[in-house]
């Protein structure tokens, strides 16, 4: 016996039957192990779930309940609460409490301890360390009028899990990794004997086209017992075009066999290549367990393109300064769908424009077949820039073979090629602006053909300023240039004036900086005296004005 445990193990030995008093019985655990069974002297259990390691008990009001203790190094508690009490023990040493909760081993012998019903109601045993009130096991009991209906299903209880693989399924304790656990042997059907399935967390509920989705079903009973048996039909209604296990229709069942206690279903598209949302309901016995909403995305109708970067003139498809495109698929009915899809062939791009742009390439990490992480992106591809002297923009469409063989065709993107940085300029988004405002600097590159720069192109040793302004972001020398430009954000400070914006790239043939000139005025709604003297000298003016034509009004009428 391990010093680790040092506590007595309470062992319930045996049994799995349904029927009043009629137990199996089984080798007594070891003081170690920690395991909970019924003993075969019981009587009135209804069902337990010893097979899978005991947690709940169902049982008669009228019956007994008589646990196995292992012998032990130490001495140990166990305990009842709600409506059992323990009333009996042989062959072992102890004592129970007035109270009859609580039963304290005093010596180091092997015996039983025996727990009867006060009544119809919940209950629980636990075995603990000695002095310590940690509960080492808990097992659940439910004392019921009489056992007729504990093996009905319910749907509390019962677990349905869908999952992209045959013949396994995902404990809790595997959920959001790759392990998987084996449904075990599989019976004549398509049943198997584990029973350990304890969630209905499905893996995922979507689909590629032309994939199948598999279902685990393991029907329980209210008292969480799981059922198996001749006398289970496991059953599957879906909605949509789906077929079931392989078969020509949306529904089905699937006969119980002994000792077999999941049921697998499979749902597949009852139309190739054609997109369909299903919501499917899983019955044992005609009693609803559990519903699942599961999509099958359809073949490729369409495809979204983006560019992204501008390439390196005379720089090859997935080398470093290649531009990209990126891309995302959709069937008919709007999915989103991945490169990795069964049945599509190899991007291709048409240049409509020039000799500009050549071939693509899906070879690389930057390039296709690789499902990015973005939200906002399927796929990528890179192409080459032809010419190291050759710079400009040229119209192109990215295209793809679906599983049926049809081309689709993406939208016209604009593909540019650009060479190094030849000269630039600086400008802002506005003449003048107010104290506090949010200015937009923008310093533009462009290559010996006067056509924008590629995007691998770097600031490097840049010198950009803007006096009575504080940048949000400093510019750095290395940043990139995107889409031909540097972009700055910055924020206009509190002092009103003449300023000016500057700009100095080294890497440029270029060799003098540019500027432009920036004016900022205040946003204050004070008044000045300068501005007080201005309007009584005006007053002045009209009082004047209006002395003056009263005067003139006086002697037209002498």
């Amino acid at each position: 016996m391990s010093k680790k445990t040092n506590f007595k193990r309470v062992a319930l030995v045996a049994v799995a039957s349904l029927g009043f008093g009629v137990l199996t019985s089984v080798a007594p655990a070891n003081a170690t192990s920690g395991a909970l069974t019924v003993s075969a002297t019981s009587t009135g259990v209804c069902a337990s779930d010893s097979a899978a390691g005991l947690t709940t008990i169902a049982m008669s009001k009228t019956g007994s309940l008589v646990i196995s203790v292992a012998a032990s190094a130490s001495t140990d508690t166990v305990k009842a609460s709600g409506v059992l009490s323990i009333t009996g023990y042989a062959t072992i040493g102890g004592a129970i409490s007035i109270d009859q909760k609580k039963f304290t081993v005093s010596d180091t012998t092997a015996g039983t301890v025996t727990f009867t019903p006060t009544g119809a109601g919940a209950a629980s045993i636990y075995t603990q360390t000695a002095g310590t009130g940690v509960n080492v096991q808990t097992v659940s009991v439910t004392v019921l009028d009489s056992c007729a209906g504990s093996a009905t299903p319910a749907a509390s209880t019962s677990f349905v899990q869908v999952g992209d693989a045959a013949d396994v399924f995902q404990l809790a304790s595997q959920l959001g990794g790759s392990s998987t656990t084996s449904l075990g042997t599989q019976g004549t059907g398509q049943v198997w004997s584990t029973y350990t399935l304890d969630n209905s967390v499905d893996k995922t509920t979507s689909f590629a086209n032309a994939a199948t989705a598999y279902v685990r079903v393991l029907a329980r009973d209210a008292y969480k017992l799981p059922l198996a048996g001749t006398t289970y039909y496991y059953g599957i209604a879906c909605t949509g075009d789906v077929v079931v296990n392989g078969g020509s229709t949306n529904g089905g069942f699937i006969a119980g066999e002994a000792s077999k206690y999941t049921a697998q279903f499979t749902i597949a598209q009852g139309t190739l290549n054609a997109g369909v949302a299903t919501t499917c309901t899983f019955t044992v016995n005609n009693i609803v367990i559990g519903t699942k909403s599961i999509t099958i995305k359809g073949d490729l109708t369409k495809i979204e393109a983006t560019a992204r970067t501008s390439g390196a003139s005379g720089v090859a498809a997935a080398a470093a300064g290649a531009g990209t495109i990126s891309y995302k698929y959709f069937d008919a009915a709007g999915n989103r769908l991945a490169t990795t899809d069964a049945g599509l062939g190899a991007p291709a791009l048409t240049a409509t424009g020039s000799a500009l742009i050549n071939a693509i390439s899906s070879a690389s990490a930057v390039t296709d077949y690789v499902v990015l992480t973005t939200k906002d992106v399927t796929g990528r591809v890179s192409y080459g820039c032809v010419g190291s002297t050759k710079s400009g923009d040229v119209s192109v469409i990215l295209k793809r073979t679906n599983a049926q063989g049809a081309t689709i065709s993406a939208n016209a993107v604009t593909a540019s090629c650009g060479g190094a940085l030849d000269t630039y300029t600086i400008s802002t988004d506005k003449a003048v602006y107010t104290t506090g405002d949010i200015a937009t600097i923008t310093v533009k590159g462009l290559d010996a053909n006067g056509k924008a720069v590629n995007d691998a192109v770097q600031a490097a040793g840049a010198a950009i300023t803007v006096t009575g302004m504080t940048p949000v972001t400093a510019p750095s020398t290395a940043d990139y240039f995107s889409g031909g430009a540097l972009v700055y954000t910055y924020k206009v400070d509190n002092t009103p004036g003449s300023y000016v914006a500057s700009a100095y790239l080294t890497a440029a043939t270029q060799t003098a900086a540019v500027v432009q000139k920036v004016t900022i005025t205040s946003q204050s709604t004070a008044v000045s005296n300068a501005d007080v003297l201005k309007s009584i000298v005006a007053l002045i003016a009209s009082i004047n004005k209006q002395i003056q034509a009263l005067q003139a009004l006086i002697l037209k009428k002498k």
